[in-house]
């Protein structure tokens, strides 16, 4: 293993965490974090970002650059030093796989799975007899490995498998389809998820590793899909499969437990893919503006492009942040179940944005594969579906500030408790829960932002492009919440009984003085274009 990196401590911006100091940028990092950012984005751009459109119109594998990324020590960042792995942290696996994907989405979808999906519950709760057969071998690229959940009729509802493992003494045998399976044809193991007590229901669930290729296992076919087509995704078909008795992961019926602890994990390795396509479509849309001439000037000197590129670096900047702060949560083994869930939502929901905003700035150019906007398009799409959608992030949200519980949300919550619609709290609706999720994302950015800029003044570097971020992600969210606080107190939040009215007075004055949004926004672009040399 060519190990770059040695583990650095550090401390990142935590509410729970008194003496925390604020990782406001990279340049903020220690030097092994700023080495290993480096060293992946000129990989990406010397070996993955030429061949990204071929992959792609191929459905080619990228078998030889994944093995260069395993000699780097990058398909098991976070496996420990003593079974093959480089021995970093979540934080240094964000950061490298935003590299890795901003040169090509497939590759880093690959990377992710192998590193988050696969090695992580092998390592986490395999014996050591396992994890020297399922994990050092794992760690250099030449074997990937895959994570078997999904079910055709279940999708996210990870409780429900009907895949099951029949205990027959000596061994388990196996018998159901997964689907949807990302490493499908190259891997050659698998963490597979099966019932075996149905009376249990999500307790009866177990883990097992299955070997590959093994008989009783049939492949499906390779799925056409819209993007990330360099990577593989099928079916697995188990037919009276036999796998050895050792083959359990944990403990029998600790399955639905790893799976929520391997997804919690996982999403942070999502966000970071995102990330990378997020950035790759700014790049594009700034490259592209910047050299377009319309009017007699290139259109990076519209305010309405200008207005489109900081809304696009805002929405970056606050993904990359929720999803650092995922990632030190939990490297320094804290709750981090609602900050995956807002890093993954942010910034799957941010790739979309951005790739859609790229195509609309580069016009006709954009709809042609000719430049990789398109492909950046494409690729973005799936990220708000797999490893569980934005739907089902919204509601893991929801579900933990309910459990917690600014000044809107703390009343929306607490009326949603104890509001009384079609026999239940309405805090209990979908419809409510997408509104608290919303709403606590959006303040939860905002705060973020605003340390940043307040870290990088305290710390005497500049801080122009930040300040006006923060500035326009906390008014907006202050307009944003105080709204959606009346909306869920209907006819209550419209009467001065309740604050909800005033907050939402007081709120609407912060998007106007001292800089109204849309300087704001002409603030942030005018940096960014700097920064990018235009």
């Amino acid at each position: 293993m060519l190990n770059l990196f040695s583990r650095t401590v550090h401390v990142f911006l935590s509410t729970s965490a008194k003496q925390s100091r604020c990782i406001a940028s990279l340049s903020a990092l220690p030097d092994t974090y700023q080495m290993l950012y480096k060293t992946c984005r000129d990989f990406a751009e010397a070996e993955l970002k030429p061949q990204a459109a071929k992959y792609d119109r191929n459905h080619e594998y990228p078998g030889e650059a994944i093995k260069k990324m395993g000699e780097l020590g990058l398909m098991a960042i976070a496996t420990p030093e003593e079974l093959g792995g480089a021995g970093l942290d979540y934080l240094a696996y964000a950061i490298a796989l935003e590299e890795i994907s901003r040169g090509c989405a497939s590759a880093g979808v690959i990377m992710s799975v192998n590193n988050s999906l696969y090695l992580g519950p092998v390592v986490h709760w395999g014996t050591d007899k396992q994890k020297q057969e399922f994990v050092t071998p794992f760690c250099m690229g030449d074997s990937v490995g895959c994570f078997a959940l999904s079910e055709p009729g279940n999708g996210s509802d990870a409780g429900a498998a009907s895949t099951v493992a029949k205990d027959m003494g000596d061994k388990w045998v196996l018998n159901g389809t997964k689907c949807w399976i990302t490493n499908g044809y190259e891997s050659t193991a698998s963490v597979v998820f099966a019932t075996t007590d149905k009376s249990l229901k999500h307790k009866g669930i177990s883990a097992f590793i299955v070997p590959k290729p093994i008989k009783g296992l049939e492949l499906g076919k390779k799925e056409d899909k819209l993007g990330i087509r360099g990577s593989s995704t099928c079916s697995l078909i188990f037919e009276d499969c036999e796998v050895p008795k050792d083959s359990i992961l944990g403990e029998p019926g600790f399955g639905f437990k790893i799976a929520m602890m391997t997804l919690d994990a996982g999403r942070i390795g999502i966000a970071s893919q995102a990330l990378g396509i997020a950035q790759a479509s700014l790049d594009v849309a700034v490259e592209y503006a910047s050299k377009r001439i319309a009017f007699g000037k290139p259109i990076s000197k519209l305010q309405a492009i200008q207005t489109k590129l900081a809304n696009m670096a805002l929405q970056l900047e606050s993904a990359r942040l929720l999803t650092w702060r995922a990632a030190w949560l939990k490297d320094n083994k804290q709750p981090f179940t609602k900050e995956a869930a807002m890093a993954k939502l942010a910034a799957s929901e941010a790739a979309t944005y951005l790739s859609h905003q790229c195509i609309q700035i580069l016009g006709g150019m954009g709809y042609v594969s000719d430049m990789p906007a398109e492909r950046h398009y494409r690729d973005a799409r799936i990220t708000e579906i797999y490893e569980g959608t934005s739907e089902i992030q919204r509601l893991v949200i929801a579900g933990q500030i309910l459990k917690e519980y600014g000044a809107s949300l703390d009343v929306a919550v607490e009326y949603a408790s104890k509001r009384i619609a079609f026999g239940k709290p309405i805090s209990k609706l979908q419809a409510i829960q997408t509104k608290l999720a919303n709403m606590a994302l959006q303040l939860e950015s905002a705060r973020l932002l605003t340390w940043r800029a307040a870290w990088l003044k305290d710390n005497k570097q500049p801080f122009t492009k930040e300040a006006a971020m923060a500035k326009l992600a906390a008014s907006e969210a202050a307009t944003y919440l105080s709204h959606q606080c009346i909306q869920i107190l209907g006819g209550m939040g419209y009467v001065s009984d309740m604050p909800a009215e005033r907050h939402y007075r007081d709120a609407r004055i912060t998007e106007i003085y001292e800089g109204t949004s849309e300087i704001q926004r002409l603030v942030i672009a005018g940096q960014i274009l700097k920064e990018y040399g235009v």
